[in-house]
């Protein structure tokens, strides 16, 4: 089964079409990435993500269309920006927390525990990210993506 689904879409602004009849599907397990210089995908990468609506073409995230569904959409994806996005002020466990009340889960403590585990942060817990390095930081990051267990998981440079 394709975890998305791309059917003709498209996206103007304006007179400028960033996308233009785009199809393609991505199964699921499937590792897929759009690379390279502007225009290599950022648009596509935000109506996938529900974050801008497409103006043509239908496109389907975990089985849910991203116009009609984007709520089921929303809770079946997650991302990781190349901006940072940690407050340095709260501890990894409190950026965690901030993480899982944005995304709705009541039960989410031993999942937070897990991912610090694998990502070798265990001892960091109750530090404050602050003073996390550019690697840690980049790890926690990934882990807050991680808490929902995501069907489709995505890393993105979105300005």
């Amino acid at each position: 089964m394709a975890s998305i689904v791309v059917k003709g879409l498209t996206k103007a602004y304006g007179n400028f079409k960033a996308l233009d009849d785009v199809s393609f599907e991505v199964e699921e397990g499937e590792i897929f990435s759009l690379l390279g210089p502007n225009g290599a995908g950022k648009t596509t990468l935000k109506v996938l993500t529900t974050l801008t609506p497409p103006t043509g073409g239908e496109a389907y995230v975990a089985g849910f269309n991203v116009v009609r569904q984007p709520n089921k959409v929303r809770e079946r994806i997650s991302w990781v920006s190349a901006e940072v996005i940690l407050d340095d002020d709260l501890t990894a466990m409190e950026n965690l927390k901030i993480q899982a009340s944005l995304q709705g889960l009541s039960d989410w403590k031993d999942r937070a525990r897990a991912l610090l585990d694998y990502f070798d942060l265990t001892n960091f817990t109750n530090q404050r990210v602050g003073k996390f390095s550019t690697g840690m930081r980049k790890k926690l990051e990934i882990a807050m993506a991680l808490l929902n267990s995501p069907e489709v998981y995505s890393w993105m440079n979105l300005p």
